[in-house]
């Protein structure tokens, strides 16, 4: 008796996208029975045909829709855990915009503030200076006046002692007056000016500043912790997250494989095709082979903001901070600053902070003893470097000449050889003009330095730099422009009558767009 059992399992789910949507296995069983007895002559009666045309309808549809369903929830799932990494970006950036700007304004403020101060200040001490000279001078003057004669008073009251009283009286009389104005013009100067110095000092208005500086850094190391903390837990979940998806999606992936070759069972056996060799072969088939393979799209979250938002001429009272803000204020001066405000809950060096280096790179010019020595110094034609002229012949050979002049050290010499062969290798690889093919007898050993990597192990880029190789150079160049100068490269000789190497060849202008030079700051000093 014929029998065809539809699979209940077919039907919408809302749990996790690991959900056996049919018993495949069952369902290739009954498929492969059914087709054994058409094989054995059997008529298939309609009723079971219509099913099995109905059946392979249903999966066609529904089976797939609900693939392309779990699909899209796995990989909702993973955008989703992908978003809150990033959403510690977009705290980190409100947090900088907000209470970390607010604290720099408040430091720019205090800055004002104590600096308008320091103006009152001199001005107080040049009033001071000014009312004390004139009293001072008030006073050296009357030197310069007659003097009373003076008398021995042993001898009691006299016409001489009458004069000199009287002298004495009419000078008091004459300057009194003015002498106690000046006099208390200087003193009111005197005390105006320690006011002013009180209220510009530490405490005071240059406690101020330094307690507005140190906030700005605190609120800086606050927000890169809080950013760090964000962005370990997230991106830990992430990784969870990833992995739970990936075996979702290898079940998927192996559903549909599942599902393709129960259609072809069906539709051999609707044509009344008893060769099931290409079905059963279906079992190894790649589902990436078929169009609407679920398929889940890792995208990676973007890469940490790194902090360097911390500044240590910002930080209260270390050398760089006073140089800064103090030296307008020098001890020996006349409005002198105070001595810092320690305490500061932020110190140096700081807990959390980057390097807005990207690329660190040895900086081999002037290292003692040298990291290696420059291929340039041995017995070679390319990569020679001509101290004497600053010139670097970067390639000799009966097909081609580069040099390139300014050039001042030979690890730049070095670096230029084995980037521009390593370039040139790479853009005539399996063309008629074949690095190996043309320029073997440019480098006859590998061209470069353990120092900067490894030769590539590809036959066709023989002796020419690897990848990470020229990533190396291509930072080192990138970062001692300056002192490699590869923008003077010239070159000459019969090869470059082929537009493939003249096109692959970096022009002298070229040279920084080829390596990716364009943000300098990204390199710096190891």
């Amino acid at each position: 008796m014929w029998k065809f059992v539809l699979p209940a399992a077919a039907v919408a789910t809302a749990v996790a996208p690991t959900k056996q949507h049919l018993d495949f296995e069952g369902m290739a069983e009954n498929f492969r029975s059914i087709s054994q007895r058409q094989a054995a002559g059997e008529i298939m009666p309609q009723a079971t045909f219509d099913q099995i045309r109905n059946f392979v309808d249903q999966i066609s549809q529904l089976v797939k829709g609900e693939l392309e369903t779990d699909e899209a929830y796995a990989q909702d799932i993973y955008n989703k855990s992908k978003d809150e990494v990033e959403a510690c970006d977009s705290d980190r950036k409100s947090t900088k915009d907000g209470d970390v700007a607010g604290k720099t304004g408040a430091a720019t403020t205090a800055n004002s503030n104590w600096r308008t101060c320091k103006g009152q200040e001199q001005t107080e001490y040049d009033n001071m200076t000014d009312h004390c000279t004139d009293v001072n001078t008030y006073v050296n003057d009357w030197n310069s006046e007659p003097h009373c004669t003076g008398v021995n008073f042993k001898f009691g009251d006299s016409d001489a002692v009458k004069i000199y009283m009287d002298c004495i009286c009419e000078f008091v009389d004459a300057h009194k007056d003015i002498y106690y104005e000046k006099r208390w013009n200087c003193s009111e100067a005197t005390q105006d000016h320690g006011d002013k110095v009180k209220e510009c000092g530490n405490p005071g208005k240059q406690q101020l500043l330094d307690d507005a500086f140190c906030a700005e850094q605190k609120a800086i190391q606050d927000m890169c912790s809080d950013y760090k903390t964000c962005r370990d837990r997230e991106e830990g979940e992430l990784a969870d997250i990833k992995a739970t998806v990936m075996k979702w999606e290898a079940v998927m992936q192996t559903q549909r494989v599942a599902l393709e070759q129960l259609i072809c069972f069906g539709e051999h056996i609707l044509d009344n095709d008893t060769d099931l060799t290409e079905c059963n072969d279906l079992v190894t088939a790649d589902c990436h082979g078929f169009t609407d393979c679920p398929e889940i799209t890792y995208y990676e979250a973007a890469p940490r903001v790194k902090c360097t938002e911390p500044d240590v001429s910002r930080l209260p009272c270390t050398t760089e901070y006073e140089a800064k803000w103090y030296k307008d204020y020098p001890a020996n001066g006349e409005v002198p600053a105070k001595a810092c405000k320690t305490g500061c809950s932020v110190t140096f060096p700081f807990t959390h902070q980057d390097s807005g280096c990207a690329t660190p790179v040895d900086k081999l010019v002037g290292a003692s003893p040298a990291a290696y020595t420059p291929l340039s110094e041995g017995p070679v034609v390319s990569g020679k470097w001509d101290s004497g002229s600053s010139q670097c012949t970067l390639l000799s050979g009966t097909q081609i000449e580069s040099t390139s002049s300014g050039v001042t050290d030979g690890f730049c010499c070095d670096a230029l050889t084995a980037f521009l062969a390593g370039n040139l290798a790479r853009g005539l690889k399996g063309t008629q003009w074949s690095w190996t093919g043309h320029f073997s007898n440019v480098h006859f050993q590998c061209l470069i330095d353990p120092y900067w990597g490894t030769c590539s192990s590809d036959a066709e880029l023989e002796n020419a730099p690897d990848d990470a190789a020229m990533e190396k150079l291509r930072a080192y160049l990138c970062h001692n422009k300056a002192t490699c100068n590869y923008a003077s490269t010239t070159y000459s000789g019969r090869a470059l009558e082929v537009p493939l190497v003249k096109d692959t060849i970096p022009a002298s202008g070229e040279w920084a767009a080829l390596m990716g030079c364009n943000d300098p700051s990204t390199y710096c000093d190891a």
